[in-house]
């Protein structure tokens, strides 16, 4: 029987998400869009850019289409560049994206010639995105077992394992993971969880569940503590003062059910949830769309047109397309999502079938890729004309007993936060990360990166936090962050020879704060 806790919380979420999804409403009908039609120009740009975007026969920004296979049959979209032509190491950047976007919201950093020039880069549309075949459920499990066997099919594809090879002159490179929004939370869990998947994670703006349920908890304790004192000794003179300051306490938490509240809109009933997705003509997805531009005034046609197309995914049309090597056609759940308007109704069920909170259930396959990954054969560099091994390619292995609270990371992290996001407070899901994150020798899990613990070329290694003052939530898109992102993983294919901080204030300075450099 539900406890009664329980009860009133679902209470109080159902009620919160009524409230939310009636500002919404007034918000659509103050804009006019519940009313207003789309005009033939509007129709022309969507198809245009949703053409550019998904169009299997189509190569957009240099990139080419393909598709990862699952164990249970299941088929992920993504794109990925061509190898770099001019490397003596085969790196390879995953890019995984957040709501609600797909690859495309990569597009920029994906298409960059510096970033190609030594690594290959693919960008995943998620499970339910894009597409990516759709799920049945958008749990833990389902979703973290799918981005984990892709992640681990793309290394063995295209990152080499066994070694410097004297035949191709390719050694072996390093894996980073970016990630973005639910992207980042998914990646958070890889690094706490599978560390052994890349040698970096570059993680901007999402919550880390244990960290914002710690911070919560931490709140949540002193305020009762405070308020408890005070009405313990209601007539001294500081009890009211006392009182004032527990309320202001909770201030970051009540931020956050504000800022959170299309969170519970998302929870409500499917009937409810699904429809007000296609509200008012995609009202919330192009108010996500100008939230991410960071513009006051409506987008132009154009600009409005790829932003929308990178959230529907491929239309109807784009489904009788085929790959220009394999042939392959977008799966059939694809298709018909396309029909019913997009994948509005799986993009919200990552929040409502608990894909970032629940446990995940590791499938024997999956425990035994991961081992194999630990255990993988030695890599090896050239010195003096001969090969030399130099232990395991993977981040290294767990320890026995895992360092720092429950959820800390312990795989080497980059962590990027726009200050001025509109979804996040910084207070719930950024203080204390630190905490988190592992720090360079630490043995809790990660290593440090490379081919023997520590990425090659003596690196500083470690793991940071580092906030950019003048940019919001889409970190990924806006042009400072993309600047940002694309040093860090420069520095990272790079070696990581010097500090990261060091090599940011030398090329933007004054761009940079950081928070944490362990």
């Amino acid at each position: 029987m539900p406890s009664i806790a329980f009860l009133a919380w679902r209470i109080a979420s159902f009620s919160y998400g009524i409230f939310a999804l009636l500002f919404f409403t007034l918000l659509i009908l103050k804009d006019g869009s519940l009313w207003r039609r789309t005009t033939d120009k509007e129709k022309n740009q969507l198809a245009i850019a949703t053409d550019k975007l998904w169009n299997l026969s189509k190569a957009p920004g240099g990139l080419t289409h393909a598709f990862f296979r699952l164990r249970n049959g299941l088929r992920l979209h993504y794109v990925s560049s061509s190898p770099p032509a001019f490397s003596n190491s085969a790196n390879l950047i995953i890019f995984i994206h957040g709501f609600p976007d797909s690859w495309a919201s990569w597009q920029s950093l994906v298409s960059s010639h510096s970033l190609r020039a030594k690594s290959r880069l693919v960008a995943l549309d998620l499970p339910g995105y894009g597409g990516s075949d759709s799920l049945k459920e958008y749990k833990a499990t389902e979703v973290m077992e799918a981005v984990t066997e892709f992640v681990a099919g793309i290394r063995e594809m295209y990152v080499p394992e066994a070694g410097y090879s004297a035949h191709s002159g390719v050694g072996p490179g390093k894996v980073i993971i970016v990630a973005h929004d639910w992207g980042c939370t998914i990646a958070f869990r890889l690094a706490s969880e599978t560390p052994h998947l890349a040698d970096r994670f570059i993680l901007s703006n999402s919550m880390h569940p244990p960290l914002a349920l710690s911070n919560t908890h931490r709140i949540l304790s002193s305020s009762y503590k405070m308020l408890t004192t005070a009405l313990h000794h209601p007539l001294s003179p500081s009890s009211r003062t006392l009182s004032l300051t527990a309320l202001c306490t909770l201030l970051p938490l009540l931020t956050q059910l504000s800022l959170s509240s299309y969170i519970f809109l998302f929870l409500l009933p499917a009937p409810l949830s699904t429809t007000f997705g296609t509200l008012g003509n995609y009202w919330f997805l192009r108010f996500t769309h100008r939230l991410a531009s960071r513009s006051r005034t409506p987008l132009d046609t154009a600009t409005a047109a790829t932003a929308m197309a990178s959230s529907l995914g491929p239309g109807v049309a784009e489904c009788s397309t085929g790959t220009s090597i394999r042939e392959e056609s977008y799966p059939l759940s694809v298709r018909q999502r396309a029909e019913r308007g997009g994948p509005w109704a799986d993009q919200i069920s990552y929040y409502r079938d608990g894909a970032a909170t629940q446990p995940w259930t590791k499938s024997l396959e999956t425990v035994a890729t991961l081992h194999d990954l630990d255990g993988s054969p030695a890599t090896a560099a050239v010195a003096g004309g001969v090969v030399q091994p130099q232990g395991r390619r993977s981040s290294g292995g767990l320890a026995l007993f895992p360092s720092g609270p429950q959820g800390a990371v312990r795989a080497p992290t980059t962590v990027v936060w726009g200050q001025e996001d509109r979804a996040l407070d910084m207070r719930i899901c950024l203080e204390g990360m630190g905490e988190f994150l592992l720090a360079r020798g630490d043995d809790g899990g990660g290593g440090g990166g490379g081919s023997h613990g520590k990425s090659q070329g003596g690196s500083q290694g470690g793991s940071q936090v580092l906030v950019l003052p003048s940019v919001g939530h889409w970190v990924p898109v806006e042009e400072k962050g993309k600047a940002v992102l694309k040093e860090i993983m420069g520095w990272t294919v790079d070696g990581e020879r010097e500090k990261l901080s060091e090599r940011l204030g030398r090329v933007y300075p004054g761009a940079v704060r950081v928070l944490v450099e362990q």
